[in-house]
C-alpha cells in the first residue's frame, strides 16, 4: 500500500510475516546475489528467445536491512529451470 503520508511517501510490503514500512529517500542496495540473478535471467532471456521483461518480472525479492536479496523460493526454481535446459540441450546435442 503506498500513499503519502506527511509529506513523504511511504509504501509497505510483506516481509515474512512482518510488514515493512520503506520511506523515499531510504538507500537500499541489491545484495550479489540477486544482481548474479537478474544476469542469468537475462541470460536465460536471450537464450529462449522470450522478453527480458516478462522474466524480470518473476522475480521475488527479500529485505534484510538495507539489502535486497532474491527470495529463496525464487532462487531455487531459477536453478532448477537453468538445469532442465541445460539437461535438454545436452539431449539435444547427443542425438
Amino acid at each position: 500500500m503506498a500513499g503519502l503520508h506527511g509529506g513523504f511517501h511511504e509504501s509497505s510490503y510483506k516481509h515474512g510475516y512482518a510488514r515493512v514500512t520503506i520511506q523515499e529517500g531510504e538507500d537500499m542496495r541489491l545484495s550479489d546475489n540477486s544482481i548474479a540473478s537478474i544476469a542469468k535471467l537475462i541470460q536465460m532471456a536471450i537464450l529462449t528467445g522470450t522478453d527480458v521483461t516478462d522474466n524480470l518480472r518473476l522475480m521475488r525479492f527479500t529485505l534484510n536491512g538495507d539489502v535486497i536479496d532474491p527470495d529463496q523460493d525464487f532462487l531455487k526454481g531459477l536453478d532448477d529451470s537453468i538445469n532442465r535446459m541445460l539437461e535438454t540441450a545436452n539431449e539435444l546435442g547427443n542425438r
